[in-house]
């Protein structure tokens, strides 16, 4: 029996199966049958700032740059934001450069992560050699959140219809395994069905002759109907048919059934 039902519900297992693998995207297995992408002739955006911080030419890239909005959402400081450099007036008396750790007098100010931070014009050049490791030294130690957490990836549109398709799909599920038991179907077989088709299988099975009634439960001995009363002779009310006594007017009975406890 087992066996029969593994039989019946592989297609559509596998073909669940096929669709999240669509949902998740390309499986790992593949990725090696696509060509290695080139390297991106255009530059990081924070070397870009940092080398235009330092009044340098920005390298030819022989093709359209893209937009600043496209640089923060693919590339940026550690592939989580970008970096700017603000314009003088941000820049505050007293502050301390982020790399030296000496105040600047005359520097740059970069807006990273949210974070405002100083630096001399001559140790731009040091910030770029590591630029994580230098931001590491202003954030705080214990905090619970990060600037990572400030503004996460948002997951993309096939994950949300995808989750909302699984939601209906068990919904639907559901509801075609109540209506195939009250029909005397297979709840197993419409529960999957109803996964795969969705609404589509419930015309299928209201379509589909009623199957064979269950007149008991599986496993229980006892039946599940109960013999019509009967009236006693005496005092007329009903008694079970296999009473052999009525209990209102303790008038002996001929039982006609077997007692069913």
């Amino acid at each position: 029996m087992k066996f029969f039902l593994i039989h019946r519900c592989f297609p559509f297992l596998l073909c669940f199966t096929s669709l999240l693998t669509w949902i998740g995207g390309e499986p790992a297995g593949a990725a090696h049958l696509t060509p290695r992408a080139a390297p991106s002739p255009h530059p990081k955006p924070s070397h870009l700032l940092v080398a235009m911080a330092r009044g340098e030419k920005p390298p030819e890239t022989g093709g359209t740059q893209r937009s600043e909005k496209g640089e923060a959402r693919t590339g940026g400081f550690q592939g989580t934001g970008s970096v700017r450099l603000l314009p003088r007036t941000a820049w505050k008396p007293a502050a301390l450069c982020f790399v030296c750790g000496k105040p600047v007098e005359d520097g740059k100010t970069f807006l990273i992560k949210g974070r405002r931070l100083p630096a001399h014009t001559h140790c731009l050049t040091e910030f770029e050699k590591s630029p994580e490791r230098y931001f590491a030294r202003v954030q705080p130690r214990a905090a619970l959140f990060h600037e990572e957490f400030v503004d996460p990836p948002l997951p993309g549109n096939r994950w949300i219809y995808g989750g909302v398709y699984v939601v209906f799909a068990l919904l639907s599920g559901a509801l075609a395994a109540y209506v195939a038991v009250g029909r005397g179907h297979s709840p197993t077989v419409w529960f999957f069905t109803g996964l795969l088709l969705n609404l589509l299988a419930l015309p299928l099975l209201l379509r589909r002759p009623h199957g064979a009634e269950v007149k008991a439960v599986p496993g229980l001995p006892k039946v599940p109907l109960t013999a019509q009363p009967l009236p006693c002779p005496g005092c007329g009310h009903g008694n079970h048919p296999s009473a052999a006594q009525c209990p209102f007017c303790h008038h002996p009975l001929e039982p006609r059934y077997p007692p069913e406890t």
